[in-house]
């Protein structure tokens, strides 16, 4: 007959997840074998590999551009802009005020004279 007694219900399912478990830990290891030997994962970045050495490089060159050249760049254009500059902020530039008399450079026009009203109101 096929009923069991508790006893014997919990040690087949104990059973049943060992075998479970070291045919899924068994997996896992073809699997990690397969990795060790393919040539992909051993050879990617293997010392003195070209891969390796090329990230290497990049990463120098961006470092360098970034802290030897950029930050000082953009320091040395901030302390001129916002201490340096007599304008404020260094943006605002005023025109050159026009008197009655003067010359327009761009069309020689003569700026002429204000009319001021004999009576005051």
């Amino acid at each position: 007959s096929s009923v069991y007694n508790p006893f014997e219900k919990t040690q087949q399912q104990h059973e049943k997840r060992r075998d479970l478990d070291q045919h899924d830990v068994r997996r896992r290891e073809r699997y990690a074998q397969e990795l060790r030997k393919g040539s992909t994962g051993e050879n990617f970045l293997k010392p003195g590999g070209l891969w390796r050495t090329q990230v290497y490089k990049t990463y120098k060159a961006g470092a360098f551009v970034f802290t030897g050249i950029l930050v000082p760049f953009w320091l040395t254009h901030y302390y001129i802009k916002y201490h340096l500059l007599y304008q404020p902020y260094g943006v605002v530039v005023s025109k050159p005020k026009i008197f009655p008399g003067d010359t327009i450079l761009e069309t020689n026009e003569v700026v002429p004279p204000l009319e001021i009203p004999d009576s005051h109101h």
